[in-house]
């Protein structure tokens, strides 16, 4: 039992005091990959968002399958006052690639960011 415990502690302080041996080195060209997935997943987010929408329309407000495609068309890409903010821009993938594509920004002669 006393050396379960033992190994344990040492697993927790091995784990606790080795962040950097979970640093990720992304390139400029691993940066483009992030945008382009966390583009993926909120448009994944916001096509099942837009079916539970365009159904409500036709559904509840009794319009036409095309009229409420149309209307939708657009649905989560921009939001109401047409920017280009959208939804889902808060997923953790996005917020990763956010934060690489900064220091990508502030620092342009670097061609890795290293980070957690």
């Amino acid at each position: 039992m006393v050396k379960l415990n033992g190994m344990i502690i040492l697993a927790v302080a091995v784990f606790a005091f080795s962040g950097q041996c979970f640093a990720e080195n992304i390139t400029r060209e691993g940066a483009e990959e992030l945008i382009a997935q966390c583009q993926r997943e909120r448009y994944e987010h916001i096509e099942a968002d837009k079916e539970k929408v365009i159904v409500e329309c036709v559904e509840k407000q009794r319009n036409s399958k095309e009229y409420c495609d149309r209307y939708y068309k657009d649905y989560g890409l921009i939001n109401a006052s047409g920017t280009v903010r959208g939804m889902y821009w808060g997923l953790p993938i996005c917020e990763k690639s956010f934060k690489v594509e900064k220091y990508f920004r502030m620092n342009p002669s670097k061609n890795v960011y290293t980070g957690k």
